[in-house]
């Protein structure tokens, strides 16, 4: 790649940027190359290695979230620190009959039994207030029509300053327990 870039700026008279890996080093270089009116070049070399690596390592947690999400039965959702849903796992779609999308921001209101919107609302804001753990049981209106009870738990995640910086949660059908437990009453 760097060869065929100082050759086209050179022979273009343009100047070129690109990022290379220089193996003996194992770094990792933005590259910018300027034609010299007399002929040659000025290059110009900036370490970009652990902005790089940062990046990589960034998008194989954001991949490895994606998997892990995809790969259990539980309704994942992330919030950002005001409450703002942000993220709904494709077990939404197939719970509520929805897309997940629908719900982001405060849509997830729309899927919530009235009579428990209330409790729910009131439980969110103490703990984005707190910054405790979340755990709810609030009715989920089911992609059948039928209401059933979850058990929504969150909790936040922070920055090394520990201010919070995301909220990661669960919602799970526990529908059975519910039942099973007036059974016993």
């Amino acid at each position: 790649v760097g060869e065929r870039e100082y050759r086209r700026a050179v022979r273009d008279g343009v100047p070129v940027e690109f990022e290379i890996f220089y193996e003996p080093w194992q770094r990792w270089y933005a590259v910018k190359a300027y034609p010299a009116e007399q002929g040659g070049l000025s290059v110009y070399f900036r370490d970009i290695t652990e902005p790089k690596l940062a990046g990589q390592a960034r998008r194989e947690s954001e991949e490895r979230f994606r998997m892990l999400a995809a790969a259990i039965p539980q309704l994942i959702w992330t919030a950002t620190p005001d409450g703002t849903v942000d993220y709904m796992s494709e077990q939404w779609a197939g719970y509520i009959g929805m897309p997940p999308e629908s719900l982001y921001n405060w849509g997830w209101a729309q899927v919530i039994h009235p009579d428990d919107l209330p409790d729910t609302f009131r439980e969110w804001r103490r703990s984005l207030k707190t910054g405790d753990p979340l755990q709810i049981k609030p009715r989920l209106r089911h992609a059948s029509g039928q209401w059933r009870y979850q058990m929504g738990r969150g909790v936040p995640t922070r920055d090394e300053a520990g201010k919070g910086i995301k909220r990661v949660g669960t919602c799970t059908d526990i529908q059975s327990e519910v039942g099973a437990e007036r059974t016993l009453r």
